[in-house]
């Protein structure tokens, strides 16, 4: 009688181990994150180049709506230096859609000419929609240097 007590209480034991993991397989969120190459950017030729890259990095896609550049000085806002929706981003890169664990790296910029733009802090926002529905979106700042 004490056995089959002890092999029902294991089995009560092990279902709710099993029910309370069966919680952890839930919708996953998309993750984009926003990189820079070089970061911070240094003056060369008169000009400051730079790669904007665009990653998923927790395996579900998302489709981007909005690409926003925002330029500031210390804490000022200066102005925004673009914004792109959904149908520029899919114009000039032929999809909005990035696929889980994959990147957007072709998105270069340029500003000439340096001279004057120590202190330039251009902060970006990514923002999109996942293969779930949800919402997401990234912010990163890039530092300009003479």
């Amino acid at each position: 009688m004490l056995r089959r007590k002890n092999i029902c209480i294991l089995i009560i034991v092990v279902l709710l181990i099993l029910i309370s993991l069966s919680g952890c397989t839930g919708v996953k969120t998309a993750n984009i994150e926003i990189s820079f190459d070089p970061d911070p950017v240094h003056c060369e030729n008169d000009c400051l180049d730079w790669r904007v890259i665009i990653s998923e990095t927790k395996g579900v896609g998302v489709n981007l709506k909005t690409i926003v550049a925002d330029v500031y000085v210390g804490d000022n806002y200066i102005g925004n230096d673009f914004t792109i929706n959904e149908a520029e981003i899919n114009e000039v890169w032929g999809t909005s859609y990035l696929s889980a664990f994959s990147s957007m790296d072709d998105f270069n910029c340029r500003w000439c000419p340096c001279e004057g733009n120590t202190g330039i802090t251009i902060k970006y926002k990514v923002t999109g929609i996942d293969d779930n529905g949800r919402q997401v979106e990234a912010t990163a700042d890039l530092e300009l240097m003479d």
